[in-house]
């Protein structure tokens, strides 16, 4: 466990797209605060995220002395042994007083649930959702349902709705599937056919595929129901990932799920898919509660560092 360092606190959120850099003071005024190229070592390389890393701690206490600042990073890829040890290495040497880090998901359990057992889910390029239970020590315990990346997952990731997205394009193209609005729009985004830009297709990364998830939710709105029965079908997948979750908790009560990631900038539209699928599941309104992350995760990498929770520095971090 981190103790409190006295003098500053850095908080990083590595992501695939973007890496969050945050620093305050112990009262917890925001000194700095920067965002660098993604960090998933699993993307772009151990020696890249190492280097991201230290442009931004250069960046932010380039007045400040490492050995007073206590620093967490939560960054997407870093829960397997040969990460862990690596990133290990390297903080070890970076000369902070005080240095933790893990999975970015702690970033989001830290500004989402902070010590209340609930779920939260990432609705991001990728879906995963994370339980934190009461342990028998009364400590609080962290369980993981799905998330094991895009070739093994079934469904409710960005990932998934962009890649369902070419798939009806070309189902509608080679006449195996229904006629739909997604076809034209997919195309006017690649610039040609879907066929024509499958080497295209095939030499993107992730991000690449997922960025056809806009074009799947603007259609259902605009009333096309092949682009609706994918969210549907997308929704039904992360409804029985909440499911799972919330049957590990003690089920006395209630509990809040906490949903962040760029698939929950259309809440208004996925939540109601969300909620009719988790009553098909057998969850109530009653036993789970769906709301949105409402600070940065970056706050939650600040108060896994030894920030304190205040109402003032929360506003600070609000999205």
């Amino acid at each position: 466990m981190l103790m409190k360092c006295p003098g500053y606190f850095l908080g990083v959120d590595g992501g695939g797209t973007k890496t969050e850099f945050a620093l305050t003071d112990a009262a917890g005024n925001l000194l700095g605060r920067c965002v660098l190229p993604g960090s998933n070592p699993h993307d772009c390389g151990m020696d890249n995220t190492c280097r991201i890393f230290e442009q931004g701690f250069d960046t932010l206490c380039k007045d400040i002395p490492r050995s007073e600042v206590s620093l967490f990073v939560g960054v997407a890829g870093a829960t397997d042994p040969t990460t862990d040890n690596a990133l290990n290495s390297y903080l070890r040497s970076a000369g902070f007083a005080v240095f933790g880090y893990g999975g970015d998901f702690y970033n989001i359990l830290s500004a989402g649930l902070g010590n209340e057992a609930g779920l939260i889910a990432i609705m991001g390029t990728g879906c995963v959702v994370f339980g934190q239970l009461p342990g028998r020590d009364g400590t609080l315990e962290t369980q993981r349902t799905g998330g094991w990346g895009h070739l093994l997952d079934n469904g409710g990731s960005g990932w998934h709705i962009g890649r369902d997205a070419l798939f009806a394009a070309l189902a509608q193209h080679d006449g195996s599937g229904e006629a739909t609005a997604l076809k034209d729009a997919v195309e006017q985004k690649l610039g040609c056919t879907v066929p024509e830009a499958i080497p295209q297709i095939y030499s993107h990364d992730k991000s690449f595929v997922a960025s056809f998830a806009p074009l799947v939710i603007g259609a259902a709105e605009d009333g096309d129901a092949v682009a609706r029965h994918i969210l549907e079908d997308n929704m039904k997948e992360l409804a029985r990932l909440l499911a799972c979750g919330v049957r590990k908790l003690p089920q006395d009560r209630g509990y809040r799920a906490v949903l962040a990631g760029g698939l929950t900038r259309r809440a208004d539209l996925l939540f109601p898919m969300l909620y009719r699928s988790l009553a098909a599941c057998g969850i109530t309104r009653q036993k789970l509660e769906l709301c949105v992350l409402d600070t940065a995760p970056v706050y939650g990498a600040l108060l896994k560092a030894g920030l304190v929770r205040t109402e003032q520095n929360a506003q600070v971090f609000l999205i």
